[in-house]
């Protein structure tokens, strides 16, 4: 029988050490609580060692860290300079207003009652449909927008968008306190991946746009906020305050101001962007050490100074400007064209008193285009925006009849006969048997060459500059009147036009030239031109800043000169293609005119454009302009007026129809003549359109040849083809 022993060969009985040499459990126990022991030391060793490491050898950095934590900046209230109107009354500045947020997560603690075992799916219910949702018997998130709507809170974006936006705020925010912080979103780009809810804890709202409306909007707020009183809940944070630039005359000299971008950083265009240099703040910067609720720990650490912006003071009148913008208006509609400009200077100073063209950007209008572009990823939105904005120093083209006195003036300094007989035998007439024929589309009653500016004759004005005038003599004159060259006006964009060398002159070039083709030029330098006929013979720039001394300009003409071109430009509108102005104006002008209260002094000129292939000139598309003066002697304004593409029907085109009615009306205006009201003359407000017409060509057209941003294009194209379509440069007409 076994008797649990075994022997082995040497006689010795085996041991089982499990059963004959236990190990103490007493023993077993404390080792176990020498290895803890040993291992929590060693712990406790790498923390103090970490905790060194960091003390002394990142000191430093978490000093750093800890005053980044407490560190708060705040920025002052530097404003951008003022813009000012010649008599002081502010055009732009800064002003200050309170900002309105709401609490969405104080919004989503009024579902504390619900229960979060099963939140998600409460939730989901409660927001399937995501309109507006109750959130307390008495205030549903569109009640409570309703309410500060009409309090007069002007919100970022529509009523409906503010109100998504707060609604899916809310909704994160539950799903969030639910334990839900990852969903999957059905109109992501990638469906298989979960996106991380944002928790929203202020969305801004609106601003309060004057204090008229900030009692208001706090007696709203205490209203609503009385409903949630018995739950603690605090759902508008105290209101926050940014500088605003502010437009008091809204759109009233758009066109010239211009507007700074959303965040008062920067002008964009006009004025705002010309002179942004002397405009803009710096704004000054102070740091200080704070709580996390903003309580302060001490004095500014340091602080940088700021610099106001310096104001600028403008020579525009805003009242005459309003009546600008009226009567411009009023033209576009009764012309049907695409664009009309029109400005008012003082010829003895240069002092441009009002600016405008019509149809223009509105406020807001280029942000909303270059919007559109990013989007669409394309620059459709800046084309139309370049095209809405100041068209008298942007545009060029082919002045036509406009150029006509100076090319007279030049004749007379060098002592050529205003009544010297002048071989006009036709309308239709070659000049010295050549083969180019030239046009008018009546017989010139008086050939002579005042009477050929008197009556816009071409074939008067080639005879006189090329057989009474060398081609030295009408390219010197145009080029002393300042074409091809800027006027240095203080508006972005502006153009130089173009004046070929005399090296690139060439007999074409000379007879097209003595009726105004064969050259580009941007209305702002016949403007100037033709202020040195009304002031006696300075070339000066026109300007928008009021200067204490003015610049006294370059003489190009005599006195005696001038003066006998004023002659003739009073009788161009008293007796020639400008006297029919009269059948277009209102009765009360009409009698000033005629009673000789108003004497002008100006000259008309109807271009035709080039067809968009560029094969010749278009048969129904013109452009109209008009350049005059008022008195005709000491003259206090004189005003161009450029009408693009006005309608061919009636042959509105004719600029005496188009154009010099609407210098009459603003001439009236500036002289503030008794009997002549111009804020009555009727408008249509239905037509108004911020917007450019669609038809039209929107590139910048000319009759010399295309030109787009001042490039000179298809010159040669235009020379083939005018030879053949000279019939179209034809001067006014004396009669309808």
């Amino acid at each position: 029988m076994f008797d649990g022993k075994m022997t082995d060969a040497g006689g010795e009985g085996f041991k089982f050490p499990q059963l004959d040499d236990q190990v103490s459990p007493t023993r077993w126990t404390s080792r176990l609580g020498s290895v803890v022991y040993y291992g929590i030391m060693a712990g406790l060793i790498l923390v103090l060692a970490r905790a060194a490491w960091e003390q002394v050898f990142k000191k430093d950095y978490w000093t750093m860290q800890q005053s980044h934590a407490q560190s708060r900046t705040v920025l002052g209230n530097e404003q951008r300079g003022r813009i000012l109107d010649r008599h002081g009354r502010f055009l732009a500045l800064d002003r200050i207003i309170q900002q309105v947020a709401i609490d969405p997560d104080q919004l989503s603690r009024r579902y504390q009652e619900l229960d979060f075992a099963s939140g998600v799916k409460v939730v989901i219910e409660e927001f399937k449909e995501v309109l507006p949702v109750p959130l307390q018997p008495e205030w549903s998130i569109k009640e409570i927008l309703i309410r500060l709507e009409d309090s007069g809170v002007e919100f970022l974006r529509a009523r409906e968008e503010m109100e998504q936006e707060l609604l899916n705020a809310v909704r994160n925010n539950l799903l969030i306190r639910a334990g839900v912080t990852k969903v999957y979103e059905e109109k992501s780009s990638k469906k298989d991946e979960p996106i991380e809810l944002p928790r929203v804890r202020y969305r801004m709202l609106g601003t309060i746009p004057d204090r008229e409306s900030r009692k208001q909007v706090t007696e709203a707020i205490l209203e609503i906020e009385s409903k949630e009183a018995g739950l603690g809940l605090k759902l508008f944070p105290p209101r926050g305050q940014k500088l605003q630039r502010f437009y008091p005359y809204e759109d009233i000299g758009l066109v010239v101001i211009g507007e700074v971008d959303r965040k008062n950083r920067f002008g964009l265009w006009g004025m705002e962007s010309y002179w942004d240099h002397q405009l803009k703040m710096l704004s000054s910067m102070r740091k200080h050490r704070a709580t996390p609720g903003g309580q302060s720990l001490g004095s500014d650490r340091f602080a940088i100074p700021g610099k106001e912006g310096t104001d600028l003071r403008t020579t525009i009148d805003i009242q005459l400007q309003a009546k600008l913008n009226h009567l411009v208006k009023a033209n576009q509609q009764r012309t049907a064209a695409r664009r009309v400009s029109a400005a008012v200077v003082d010829p003895y100073t240069g002092e441009i008193h009002a600016w405008t063209t019509y149809p223009a950007l509105k406020r807001g209008q280029l942000n909303e285009l270059a919007t559109e572009d990013l989007i669409n990823g394309s620059d459709e939105g800046m084309k139309q925006a370049f095209s809405l904005m100041s068209r008298l120093q942007r545009v060029s083209m082919a002045p036509g009849s406009v150029v006509k006195p100076l090319i007279l003036a030049r004749a007379i300094q060098l002592g050529v006969p205003l009544k010297l007989p002048l071989d006009v035998r036709g309308e239709n007439q070659r000049i010295e048997g050549r083969s180019r024929w030239f046009r008018d589309s009546s017989l010139l009653r008086e050939k002579t060459p005042e009477g050929a500016v008197v009556f816009s004759s071409n074939i008067g004005m080639v005879l006189l500059g090329v057989k009474l005038m060398r081609m030295q003599d009408v390219e010197s004159i145009l080029r002393q009147f300042g074409f091809g060259s800027k006027t240095g006006i203080e508006l972005p964009g502006e153009e130089r036009g173009l004046l070929k060398p005399i090296h690139q002159w060439n007999r074409y070039t000379w007879e097209s030239a003595c009726f105004g083709y064969e050259m580009m030029v941007t209305p702002v330098q016949v403007m100037r031109a033709y202020m040195a006929i009304a002031n006696g013979g300075y070339l000066l720039r026109p300007t928008f800043l009021v200067k204490e001394q003015s610049d006294p300009g370059e003489i190009i003409l005599s006195e005696d000169v001038a003066r006998e071109c004023r002659r003739v430009l009073r009788r161009a509108v008293k007796d020639g293609t400008g006297r029919h102005v009269v059948h277009h104006v209102g009765p009360e002008l009409k009698s000033l005119i005629r009673s000789s209260e108003l004497e002008i002094a100006g000259k008309t000129g109807t271009t035709k454009l080039m067809k968009e292939d560029g094969s010749g000139f278009s048969e129904n598309r013109y452009n109209s302009s008009f350049v005059g003066f008022a008195p005709v002697e000491n003259a206090r304004f004189l005003t161009i007026v450029l009408v693009e593409e006005p309608t061919p029907e009636g042959k509105m085109y004719y600029a005496s129809k188009s154009a010099a009615p609407l210098g009459a009306q603003i001439l009236a205006s500036a002289l503030n003549l008794r009997g002549f009201n111009p804020l009555s003359v009727p408008i249509d407000e239905s037509l108004d359109s911020a917007t450019d017409s669609a038809k039209g060509n929107l590139a910048i057209s000319g009759e010399a040849g295309n030109v787009g941003h001042g490039g000179f294009v298809g010159g040669q194209t235009q020379t083939a083809a005018s030879a053949s379509e000279d019939q179209g440069q034809e001067g006014e007409p004396d009669r309808w």
